[in-house]
């Protein structure tokens, strides 16, 4: 699985962090993960779960979609001066999005590797024989 080149601030500094808790090896140069957990199964199915809910928070609202599907907005001249002018159909569109893209990295991004950390943690549980 090829990992996309880190970006500060970016989605995958926290996916290189959730790889790094389970999958770098110990003092002895053990990975017990390793053997528990397939590491390119588990990122892929973690980085499908980040896609599913970075496509929900993203999807926009009906009164975006004449915007959205436009093509008259080619020039970014155009552009900002139909979503900057205060009082406009489409002024306040981008601290919108922004918001939501906010929320979603601040928030559901830790939420979805904290929910995956805590199954992993619950599964090594389950295989504790007491």
């Amino acid at each position: 699985m090829t990992k996309p080149k880190l970006r500060i601030g970016s989605i995958y500094e926290a996916v290189d962090l959730y790889q790094k808790i389970l999958y770098n090896p110990n003092e002895q140069g053990k990975n017990l993960a390793s053997f528990i957990w397939n590491l390119e199964l588990d990122l892929k199915r973690l980085i499908d779960k980040l896609l599913l809910k970075f496509t929900e928070s993203m999807k926009s609202p009906k009164k975006y979609h004449d915007f959205l599907n436009n093509d008259e907005f080619s020039s970014e001249h155009i552009y900002k001066s139909i979503v900057d002018k205060p009082g406009g159909r489409f002024y306040g569109i981008k601290d919108e999005f922004f918001s939501r893209y906010e929320r979603f990295v601040c928030n559901d991004v830790l939420e979805i590797i904290t929910n995956e950390l805590i199954n992993h943690i619950d599964q090594l549980k389950g295989m504790v024989v007491e």
